[in-house]
């Protein structure tokens, strides 16, 4: 039995149409956004959902129903299992697979699928410009996780946990095993809480018209982090409330 863990609702289309035998998990956190520091899985849960659902009351019920138990189907699989990680090489997606084998560690069969590192240029493009076919290739070169990966993504997972900037920068100098680009994205990941709000701030100073653009300008020049919309604005609208 296989489970495939993917990294988001997007990727779901072209892996249907791949055709590639295994049930499913959709990843919805992003656990770079927001408080994640929780002694347990239960309290991590309870903070993630009191942070995503806001004062929109809109919101109330969707991490309880579409996110947590789509995570909950990944602990509870059968230990048999292959567990298929499927996640991009940016910040965004490293952090929810730090957090995973962090969580999988005793488990025996965990395997990582990641897109095409190469060209270099376009290491963080991800899964965007992949068809099914594409997606099978991917998954036929799938690497076993092995102690040494889930050692480093743990110690990974606790450093970002803990905001250690420090020791993040000292990981950054580990041998990378499946974490291909693992110097950029360490030391993205010790700067997520100062760099992406520096950065729009002086797109801004600098006469970027509106969100559109600053997103566009971000997503261009650093597109380690991953970020979507949502982190982008949610960053704009604070530095543009400070401004005015």
């Amino acid at each position: 039995m296989i489970l495939h863990v993917l990294s988001g609702d997007s990727l779901l289309p072209p892996f249907l149409e791949a055709g590639i035998p295994g049930d499913v998990a959709v990843f919805r956190e992003c656990l770079c956004d927001g408080p994640v520091k929780a002694v347990s899985l239960y309290e991590l849960f309870r903070t993630r959902d009191e942070y995503l659902s806001g004062e929109d009351t809109s919101k109330a019920g969707f991490y309880s129903e579409h996110v947590k138990p789509e995570i909950e189907k990944i602990f509870d699989s059968p230990e048999e299992t292959e567990i298929c990680l499927w996640f991009e090489h940016e910040l965004f997606c490293q952090v929810n697979l730090w957090f995973l084998l962090s969580e999988l560690k005793k488990r025996r069969r965990v395997s990582f699928v990641g897109p095409p590192s190469e060209p270099y240029e376009q290491r963080f493009d991800g899964w965007s410009a992949l068809d099914g076919e594409d997606l099978a290739t991917c998954f036929n070169l799938r690497e076993e996780i092995d102690g040494s990966d889930v050692r480093l993504a743990s110690e990974l997972w606790s450093a970002f946990r803990d905001r250690d900037r420090d020791r993040l920068r000292e990981l950054s100098n580990e041998p990378p095993g499946i974490f291909c680009f693992l110097p950029e994205v360490a030391k993205a990941a010790a700067d997520i809480d100062e760099r992406p709000e520096s950065v729009i701030r002086e797109l801004i100073e600098k006469g970027a018209d509106g969100f559109g653009e600053c997103f566009r300008a971000f997503r261009e020049n650093y597109p380690v982090y991953g970020f979507g919309d949502l982190q982008v604005r949610s960053i704009w609208e604070k530095v543009a409330k400070q401004l005015s």
